[in-house]
């Protein structure tokens, strides 16, 4: 049975009325609602000054509402110490949280920068420039990430070429597993890999097997760090060994100019065996680097103190491989964070994918640049 229409109504009369009440009376009837809280509060006093002290009623009831007020302005006063209190309490963390924070960012900026430093060469200086930007002092949070991303989406867009498409159509064509060599060798048991991409050259040589594995399988092999991340001085060395393995299918140097380039065409096309003298210049290469060096991967970074591995090492590697002693000096000099700074923590070595002693290898480089 429902409700009658009259109920109905009046119902909705008494809502619009408390409504209106609450909204226009309640502002003018406050003072009286607090006076009357205040009188029930101290009803109990009154009663006790009337009927133990045998005042006149007047008189409790102002003494009432005094002692009333009282025990009011106390307690806002303790309410009131103890939120100074606090506040003082977190003034005094305020400065560590803000350092906190700014560690936590200037963390997060290093890590960013360090995966921007592996990014493909005509990309890194565009990742770079908008991660700054991102860090840097202006407008709120949100506005510079959205300023950002944007202005980085045009930078990445305007330095791809025309082929950019079809050459990632292509790559998006195939399967490539690049990983650490165990892994590698269980891709290889499936099927649908084409495409296998590990680290071979002069003094890095433990993909061989890979190598034979993979052309077996008729998978093709991108030979990777064919300089063993710029460790190996002579190019033309390193790539007639590379390519005198019949089974490498590509090989993917690091160039910087057009001299470059011709230089590693020239030793690619170079097909015929390796000569007495070639090989000498291979042995060398091999007792003088051994196995002990850094890649450059930067796998190792961010440095918990901000050192920059790999740049000491590759100074150092001049110093004391190369006979450039002093543009070795002059470059390491311009690094913010010396080898002498580590504070061995062992972070770097935990990421390092060559398992290299990192902590005692700078603590070489330090001694051998003076500090």
């Amino acid at each position: 049975m429902g409700f009658p229409r009259k109920d109905i109504l009046t119902l909705l009369a008494g809502s619009v009325l408390l409504w209106l009440a609450v909204r226009f009376l309640l502002p003018l009837i406050r003072p009286f609602l607090l006076g009357l809280v205040l009188a029930l509060a101290a009803e109990p006093m009154v009663r006790f000054l009337e009927n133990r002290l045998r005042l006149p009623r007047q008189a409790a009831a102002g003494l009432g509402v005094s002692m009333a007020f009282c025990f009011l302005a106390l307690l806002v006063t303790v309410l009131c110490a103890a939120a100074v209190r606090q506040l003082r309490s977190l003034a005094g963390i305020l400065p560590g949280l803000e350092e906190a924070a700014r560690r936590a960012l200037e963390l997060t900026q290093t890590n960013l920068l360090a995966l921007a430093a592996r990014a493909p060469r005509n990309l890194r200086p565009v990742l770079t420039e908008h991660l700054r930007l991102l860090f840097s002092d202006g407008s709120t949070l949100l506005g510079k990430i959205t300023a950002w991303l944007l202005g980085l989406a045009g930078g990445i867009l305007g330095r791809l070429p025309d082929s950019a498409l079809g050459f990632g159509t292509g790559i998006l064509s195939a399967f490539l597993i690049s990983a650490r060599l165990p892994k590698i060798r269980l891709a290889l048991e499936q099927d649908w890999v084409e495409t296998v991409m590990f680290p071979y050259n002069i003094v890095e040589t433990q993909a061989e097997s890979l190598i034979a594995q993979a052309a077996k399988k008729n998978v093709g092999f991108i030979c990777m760090k064919p300089l063993a991340g710029g460790a190996i001085e002579d190019a033309t060395s390193a790539l007639r060994f590379v390519c005198a393995n019949p089974d490498v299918t590509v090989v993917i140097p690091g160039m910087a100019d057009i001299a470059e380039l011709n230089q590693n065409l020239a030793a690619v096309n170079d097909a015929s065996p390796l000569s007495r003298e070639e090989e000498g210049k291979l042995r060398a290469i091999r007792d003088t680097l051994g196995t002990q060096f850094c890649r450059r991967c930067n796998y190792c970074q961010p440095c918990s103190v901000g050192i920059s591995i790999s740049s000491v090492f590759l100074f150092e590697g001049y110093l004391s491989r190369y006979g450039l002693a002093d543009w070795a000096r002059s470059r390491y000099a311009t690094l913010a964070k010396k080898a002498s700074e580590c504070i061995g923590c062992g972070a770097c070595e935990s990421r390092c994918p060559y398992h290299l002693p990192i902590r005692s290898m700078l603590k070489e480089a330090a001694e051998r640049f003076g500090e």
